[in-house]
């Protein structure tokens, strides 16, 4: 999706969807879409049952040190750690927060 696209959709100007982004999910479209994007790689990942989050994230990112930063920006934290703290309850996805 685009802010285009939903503006379009919804016959809104993009300036309303991006201030409703702030006010409803307290973040920017971009940021938010990236997120949607990394938790597809991760429902893909778990899934899968793939060897490593890196392939599982292949349909998602253009390659995979975009993958890495993300998930560095929105975690904190590298894949690999990452991978080692997951778990999968109740076809929910929680990994721990430091």
């Amino acid at each position: 999706y685009s802010l285009q696209d939903i503006a379009q959709k919804y016959n809104l100007n993009r300036k309303k969807i991006y201030r409703l982004f702030l006010k409803e999910l307290n973040c920017t479209p971009t940021v938010f879409f990236k997120i949607l994007r990394f938790r597809r790689s991760l429902d893909s990942y778990l899934k899968n049952q793939s060897s490593n989050l890196t392939e599982a994230s292949i349909a998602q990112f253009y390659d995979q040190s975009n993958f890495i930063k993300t998930v560095k920006q929105i975690t904190s934290v590298t894949p690999k750690k990452l991978t080692k703290e997951l778990s999968d309850l109740d076809n929910s996805i929680f990994w721990k927060i430091y």
